[in-house]
C-alpha cells in the first residue's frame, strides 16, 4: 500500500494504470496482490488496511473477500495470479453438510466445513478443531440448545 500512496502523491492522481514493477520481497511478499486489487477498484485503500491484520494469504482473501462479496471471484483470482499454489479455502478433513444434531455430538479436526447444520433444542454440538472452521449457508442453534468449538 506504501506504493500505491507514493504513486498518489508523486502524480498526484488516485488512478494507477501500470503494473506493479518489482519482484516479490523475499521470494514470498507480493506487494502486488494489493496494487492489482486497489487498480482494479476490488476495495479501497482503508479496506485492505483493515484486513492487513490477517496472518495469512488464505485470512487476507477470505476478509476481503467479506468486505466486497459482489468482487470476491475476481479478488482471489489475483491471489491466484501471484501464488500458485494459493488455495481460497482449505481441503476440510471434516465436512457437517445437511445434518440436524439432536444427541450430544462431538467431532475432531483439522479443518472443518459446517454446511446447512440444525443443533435440536437442548443438544450439544461440540467441534475440536486445530486450523479453522467455516461455517457456510444456514446454520441454526435453537433455543436451549448450545454450541461449542475448542
Amino acid at each position: 500500500m506504501g506504493e500505491v500512496l507514493k504513486q498518489e502523491n508523486y502524480n498526484k492522481t488516485t488512478e494507477i494504470a501500470q503494473t506493479f514493477k518489482d519482484d516479490p520481497i523475499d521470494g514470498w511478499i507480493y506487494p502486488h496482490i494489493f496494487w492489482d486489487i486497489y487498480k482494479r477498484k476490488l476495495a479501497l485503500k482503508i479496506q485492505i488496511y483493515d484486513c492487513l491484520r490477517e496472518d495469512t494469504y488464505l485470512g487476507l482473501a477470505n476478509e476481503l473477500c467479506y468486505k466486497n462479496p459482489d468482487k470476491a471471484t475476481e479478488i482471489i483470482q489475483i491471489f491466484k495470479e501471484y501464488i500458485t499454489d494459493f488455495q481460497a479455502e482449505p481441503d476440510y478433513d471434516v465436512v457437517l453438510e445437511n445434518l440436524t444434531i439432536a444427541t450430544y455430538t462431538t467431532y475432531y479436526g483439522k479443518d472443518i466445513l459446517i454446511k446447512n447444520v440444525n443443533i435440536a433444542s437442548g443438544e450439544k454440538l461440540v467441534v475440536n478443531c486445530k486450523n479453522s472452521i467455516m461455517i457456510k449457508d444456514s446454520f441454526v442453534a435453537e433455543k436451549g440448545s448450545e454450541f461449542e468449538f475448542i
